[in-house]
């Protein structure tokens, strides 16, 4: 792009075009990295029953790629990455670039160590807060979103407390009530009526009258 464009005046810092500028030079290693999976220079992996995962995913200055760990396509990818480096002038920091996999030996570790010269790292991490791991969710992938959010509630007041008032009235700070108008349920005559009036929590007890009786105990007073 160097001489197709003229420029007149630098980009600073907190300018808004910097942001379209940024995303218009990541683009180009997006299409990179989509155009070698096209020509089959590669391998994209595989998620739960076949289904075919993406290759690439951008977020800011951060890249997750998901591929196999052929060394020849690792090859590849990292000649792209210098490539852009050198035109972008944006480097690729190896002390803080890591890989992932998964039923790996120690020696193929230490091979793609070597190509890519990025450390290994364990898998579940974190990445922009959502815990990223393999096979189910259990208690410790999801335990720190569940803590955060009963802190961010819990500010001040009792969880449950905060949650209710959320609830009611879409802020955590605010209680709210709630009345059922004795109008609306049982109509705003005084005098006694004929008409049944169908009961709104008798169903309830009704159905669960037996397991009252297996844990009741009837006492009958002197008096």
């Amino acid at each position: 792009m160097v001489g197709y464009f003229s420029y007149k005046r630098g980009v600073r810092q907190g300018d808004p075009i910097s942001h379209i500028l940024f995303c218009i030079a990541e683009d180009v290693l997006s299409r990179g990295i989509a155009k070698l999976v096209t020509d089959g220079l590669l391998s994209t992996s595989f998620g739960p029953k076949l289904i075919q995962t993406p290759s690439h995913v951008f977020y800011a200055d951060d890249i997750l790629v998901f591929c196999k760990g052929i060394k020849r396509e690792l090859l590849k990818l990292q000649l792209l990455l210098h490539k852009y480096s050198q035109v972008s002038s944006q480097q690729i920091k190896n002390a803080k670039s890591k890989f992932q996999s998964i039923n790996i030996t120690t020696r193929r570790i230490e091979a793609i160590v070597e190509v890519l010269g990025f450390s290994y790292g364990s898998l579940s991490f974190m990445y922009l807060g959502v815990p990223l791991f393999l096979g189910k969710p259990r208690t410790n992938h999801l335990q720190t979103i569940s803590d955060r959010i009963i802190n961010k509630l819990a500010i001040g007041k009792e969880p449950y407390k905060c949650i209710r008032s959320f609830v009611w009235s879409g802020d955590t700070s605010v209680k709210k009530l709630i009345i059922v108008a004795r109008k609306k349920r049982f109509g705003s005559s005084t005098t006694p009526t004929d008409r049944y009036l169908k009961s709104s929590t008798w169903p309830d007890i009704k159905r669960n009258w037996h397991k009252m009786q297996m844990k009741a105990v009837w006492i009958i007073g002197d008096g």
